[in-house]
């Protein structure tokens, strides 16, 4: 039970980013793929047992934490994600983890809202604020795992919207207020996570699409991607905390963004092409940097 008190809530970013990193991957070995996705089940039922079994505890720092308690939806994130993994072997349980973060967002929205945006206070604004209204967008791209893509597309136009609308805020807490602890500092990397996060979200949930809006969110996901490059060497070399897992998911999808440039203007694929390769290259660093962060820290805590 100790273990599962102190199992970090943070580790959901980990689960999140690498089996997104998985299914980029599979172009080139679905072996990759099947591994990525067998540990972190693994590791999420872990996750889960902790929800089930340290509730109250879980709870009371959603409560009292906006960092943890903006973070805290990344978890059903990467059950959307999770469960395309599953489709193959049950579609029921796939359908289920899918309609369960939709429902899961519907409620926790609300709650957040309620909790943290009505005695506002802009010191107490993250980059992972994005989780909590933008993270819905997830649920668009994988519109295929359940074929509802009316549901999709509606969490993207609200992702979009939502995102729009925090945008100014979070840049201006980030520049105005840039003080924050070393725990705190991976947030800054989600920056780079909602545009790219959208432009995922329309391109596998609306059939017709528009060059505009792709370029439009590429060109902002982009943009925040090179930013966080500068932020990430500093973020890197500082002391382990289980947060630095918000630093690969943005990662992933900036990479991912770009092979699917690379497919949709074909005139320019050899360009976007190289660029998603050295996304790739970092994004897998990225990703396993923080894997074997946390394989030390777990390595740790049980000496």
């Amino acid at each position: 039970m100790k273990f599962l008190k102190d199992y970090p809530l943070p580790i959901s970013g980990l689960f999140l980013s690498m089996l997104t990193l998985g299914n980029v991957l599979q172009t080139y070995s679905n072996s990759i793929r099947v591994m990525i996705g067998t540990v972190i089940f693994l590791l999420y039922i872990i996750y889960i047992l902790k929800l089930i079994f340290c509730f109250s505890d879980v709870m009371n720092a959603v409560n009292t934490n906006t960092l943890v308690a903006s973070s805290f939806p990344v978890i059903a994130m990467a059950s959307v994600v999770l469960s395309s993994y599953i489709k193959p072997f049950s579609s029921e349980i796939a359908n289920f983890l899918w309609y369960a973060a939709l429902v899961f967002y519907s409620f926790y929205m609300p709650y957040f809202t309620y909790r943290y945006v009505k005695g506002f206070k802009i010191t107490n604004v993250f980059a992972t604020w994005y989780i909590v209204y933008v993270g819905i967008a997830i649920i668009g791209i994988f519109s295929r795992v359940s074929d509802n893509y009316i549901v999709g597309q509606f969490t993207f136009w609200f992702g979009l919207v939502t995102f729009l609308i925090l945008l100014p805020i979070i840049c201006y807490r980030a520049v105005k207020y840039p003080n924050i602890t070393d725990l705190q500092r991976p947030s800054l990397i989600v920056l780079a996570a909602p545009a790219s996060l959208l432009f995922l979200s329309y391109y596998f949930s609306v059939t017709e699409k528009s060059s505009a809006m792709l370029i439009f969110l590429f060109v902002l996901s982009i943009l925040f991607y090179v930013i966080a490059l500068f932020l990430l060497p500093r973020i890197l070399k500082q002391d382990f905390y289980p947060t630095l897992s918000a630093t690969t998911f943005p990662m992933v999808t900036g990479a991912f963004v770009s092979r699917l440039m690379a497919e949709y203007f074909v005139s320019y694929q050899s360009i976007f092409s190289g660029l998603y390769l050295v996304q790739l290259v970092i994004a897998v660093f990225v990703v396993t940097f923080a894997f074997m962060s946390y394989i030390k820290f777990f390595i740790k805590y049980f000496k």
